[in-house]
């Protein structure tokens, strides 16, 4: 096998194990969720967050239509949120306008979809 086949073997390699460990939970507005790795030893790390709601939306309870969509989280937000999850094996979330620090949507049901990675 040629270096450059085997670069790109372990490329794919190394990508198709990134891709595996990429995680993502939705938290319904006013519940708490909990992130988890599955393997011992292994550390959340955040690598996004929005709040609101969308088509997408299976929360129930009402309305579910927002104009404003899904919005991604403040500099401020996703700092506390990674303060609380990142480099832990488990954290637990709370979804509601409190700790977004506003109504993205107000009277309608919304969630907050975080993705993140266990490395």
């Amino acid at each position: 096998m040629t270096s450059s086949k085997v670069i790109l073997s372990l490329l794919l390699v190394a990508t198709m194990c990134a891709y595996a460990s990429a995680k993502n939970a939705k938290i319904c507005e006013n519940t708490s969720g909990t992130l988890e790795c599955p393997k011992k030893g292994e550390k959340i790390k955040i690598d996004s967050v929005q709040y609101g709601s969308n088509k997408n939306n299976d929360c129930g309870g009402g309305n579910t239509s927002c104009s404003g969509g899904m919005q991604d989280a403040s500099r401020g937000v996703l700092r506390s949120i990674k303060g609380s999850c990142d480099g832990k094996n488990k954290c637990t979330l709370s979804a509601n306008n409190s700790v977004w620090g506003s109504d993205p949507c107000p009277n309608t049901v919304k969630y907050m979809k975080v993705d993140y990675n266990c490395e």
